[in-house]
């Protein structure tokens, strides 16, 4: 099965890699990180793009929990994916900061902190990137790589890194030829092939997921 082609024309594409940006989070618990049932019940619904449920949920969670964070990052993504509206946008970029800060005061001996966060500025990139503001995505790219990089050397057995590395790879790829010397100048390459079969059985348990939704 050939490896699917992203494009930042089209919406689909974009939702796609986002999913893939929100695929695979694992059974998490440990210290400041607390996947609860209500956040993973959350994260299912917003995966199947039932929103305002995935909404509905997140509000009963305390807003200090990392995991609250990123399911509303996520649903906020979306909707600006969504929208093409410029304010939609800003107001989602207008959370980049507090958000990254909120979730790199927590634990750091956790694999979690630096994963959120890599995660968090994956899905910036793609929305910076759909909007046209491709410097700033692709630095969000070379922030999410150092991120990943450096948490798989202190945890290497952390499995979620598959994935993102594998998105992280793609998104280096979607990033346009004029724009590409941000990534080139630290060292970066897109190589999609490299986790090409992971990323299509990420695929096709995701459409499975929908439509069993």
């Amino acid at each position: 099965m050939a490896l699917l082609n992203f494009s930042f024309t089209k919406s689909r594409s974009l939702i796609f890699i986002f999913l893939c940006l929100g695929g695979l989070i694992y059974h998490a618990r440990a210290n400041d990180f607390d996947f609860t049932p209500t956040l993973q019940k959350a994260y299912s619904e917003v995966f199947k793009m039932k929103l305002e449920a995935g909404k509905k949920l997140i509000v009963l969670e305390k807003n200090q929990n990392p995991f609250k964070i990123y399911v509303e990052n996520y649903i906020e993504m979306i909707e600006a994916l969504n929208s093409d509206n410029q304010a939609v946008y800003e107001r989602f970029i207008d959370q980049e900061e507090e958000r990254l800060e909120s979730i790199s005061e927590l634990d750091k001996n956790s694999p979690y902190n630096r994963f959120l966060r890599a995660e968090l500025k994956m899905q910036f990139a793609v929305t910076k990137i759909k909007f046209g503001n491709e410097v700033k995505g692709a630095w969000n790219i070379v922030q999410a790589a150092r991120l990943l990089e450096e948490n798989q050397k202190l945890f290497p057995h952390f499995l979620p890194h598959l994935k993102s590395l594998g998105c992280l790879h793609i998104l280096i790829g979607s990033v346009p030829e004029n724009h590409k010397w941000a990534i080139k100048l630290l060292g970066l390459k897109g190589r999609p092939g490299i986790y090409r079969n992971f990323i299509n059985l990420l695929i096709i348990l995701m459409i499975l997921i929908l439509i069993s939704g």
